[in-house]
């Protein structure tokens, strides 16, 4: 189509093929850069889709380092580019829905509607050589951000589910969205997404995507 589409990629051999592959499409610009780097102007995207650096360190951009993880920063950024009614769509750890502070959901709440996430298990990207767990987490930017003092969606916060399980309450209500099955572990108390047995991930991934599209278009038509 006639997007304009703008890659950002951190390993210059990613980004030099990108480069290759769109050589001959205007529409298609690659930066190699770190996000953190870049200096898009704000409201100025559709969408910003992406897989997401975690750690326990702060984004070296001195807009968004404050005490906020790399991660988190991310989300922060991203919804700054894009415009009201804008997509953010990324692949994070699980600890941005379910860690107990719910500090960074609080802020995205105030400026994001969330469309919904998907809970993916651990063997995901094992072709990758990750096995971790991760969620896939839509937010909408909203037209009207909610006040400091106003009354938070539940999905900042997280509530036991049927099994006593400690996560986010978006997941409570949705079971449907977790692909996975929850365990919680002897050691340290950490829950595990293990992969169901003898499932079709791609089928089980596709379902729930059909699901927030449906939703998301839901949402469009009723504001028209």
């Amino acid at each position: 189509g006639n997007a304009e589409i703008v890659g950002v990629e951190l390993d210059s051999v990613t980004a030099r093929i990108a480069k290759q592959i769109n050589r001959d499409n205007k529409n298609v610009q690659i930066v190699n850069s770190g996000f953190e780097n870049t200096n898009f102007e704000n409201n100025s995207f559709d969408l910003a889709i992406g897989n997401i650096p975690f750690g326990d360190y702060n984004m070296n951009d001195p807009d968004y380092v404050q005490d906020w993880k790399i991660h988190d920063a991310f989300f922060r950024k991203a919804l700054d580019k894009v415009a009201s009614g804008g997509v953010v769509a990324f692949v994070t750890s699980t600890g941005t829905m379910d860690k107990a502070n719910p500090k960074i959901r609080e802020y995205l709440a105030e400026r994001a509607e969330l469309i919904g996430a998907v809970r993916l298990p651990n063997n995901a990207f094992s072709d990758a050589g990750t096995k971790a767990s991760f969620d896939i987490i839509f937010l909408k930017k909203r037209e009207n951000p909610l006040q400091k003092n106003d009354p938070k969606p539940d999905w900042c916060y997280t509530v036991a589910d049927k099994n006593g399980l400690k996560i986010n309450s978006y997941f409570v209500q949705n079971p449907y969205m977790v692909l996975v099955e929850m365990k919680q572990t002897a050691f340290q108390n950490r829950l595990t997404c293990e992969p169901f047995e003898n499932t079709d991930l791609k089928k089980q991934l596709d379902e729930a995507i059909k699901i927030l599209t449906q939703k998301l278009l839901f949402q469009n038509v009723k504001r028209c």
